[in-house]
């Protein structure tokens, strides 16, 4: 899912990017790649909405997609910035690195309630731990609330330096071609 999806996200920001005018900084680049990825987040929250989908809850505390978005519009600013083609292997290869681990615990216990054919909220911890691979579910959900906790911490961190970036235009990187 991760290679799909970062890659739709990332063929979007690149079709929006080229012959676009208006975009002339780093700064720039960066919030045309989170806008690309919440609008691609609305269209996938929606979907999850429909079909009643526990893990809706879970996508609306951490906003991945557009950390994400902003990651490739990071990367893709360096790119054009520095011309060198490593920047824009990394716009496409860290978000989808990152969306690959936050999926994984996440698919991990969604798995183990499949196989056994039960829905988690209406087992005890006894009879969840009963289950076929139930006594990995406890390690997952930690590593699972690890991950997102660490996940947090660098959205923040992004966010602060997209904040600082915004202050200070004059230190922003030209991505327009000289």
């Amino acid at each position: 899912a991760a290679i799909l999806e970062e890659g739709l996200k990332y063929g979007a920001f690149r079709l929006a990017m080229r012959n676009n005018a208006e975009a002339r900084c780093h700064l720039d680049a960066v919030l045309v790649g989170a806008l690309i990825a919440m609008g691609f987040a609305l269209i996938e929250d929606v979907e999850y909405s429909i079909f009643g989908n526990f893990y809706t809850l879970i996508r609306a505390v951490l906003p991945l997609h557009a950390f994400f978005g902003t990651i490739t519009g990071y990367y893709y600013g360096k790119a054009k910035a520095a011309g060198s083609m490593k920047y824009h292997v990394l716009s496409l290869a860290v978000p989808i690195f990152g969306h690959t681990i936050y999926d994984m615990w996440i698919v991990a216990i969604k798995r183990i309630l499949d196989a056994a054919g039960v829905a988690a909220e209406t087992l005890t911890e006894e009879e969840l731990l009963a289950l076929p691979y139930g006594e990995y579910l406890e390690p997952l959900g930690y590593v699972a609330i690890a991950t997102m906790v660490v996940f947090f911490i660098l959205i923040v961190m992004t966010f602060r330096k997209i904040s600082q970036w915004s202050r200070n235009e004059e230190l922003q990187e030209s991505i327009v071609a000289q």
